[in-house]
């Protein structure tokens, strides 16, 4: 329904999903992830299946999906957007 929304307001394309894992909690984007649980990141990943569709298109109730924040972006210092991360 969604995308399906999306698509009759014009857009093509949905930023989402935040598939990194939202360990800082004063990061100001940790809302978009989907928690601290790695497991839990792990299984929304398929989201983009289902905004897509088929990925033919054809239907006009489908956008394309845009997997976003992988790895380390939402753990940054401080809780500062874009700022370094100390990864082991």
């Amino acid at each position: 329904m969604t995308a399906e929304e999306a698509r009759v307001r014009g857009t093509h394309q949905a930023l989402t999903p935040v598939v990194d894992v939202g360990a800082e909690p004063r990061w100001g984007r940790v809302e978009e992830t989907y928690g601290e649980d790695p497991t839990w990141s792990r299984k929304w990943r398929s989201q983009p299946f289902r905004i897509q569709g088929d990925a033919q298109f054809k239907n006009k109730k489908h956008v394309i999906a845009t997997l976003k924040h992988f790895a380390a972006h939402g753990q940054p210092e401080s809780g500062t957007n874009c700022a370094p991360v100390n990864v082991f």
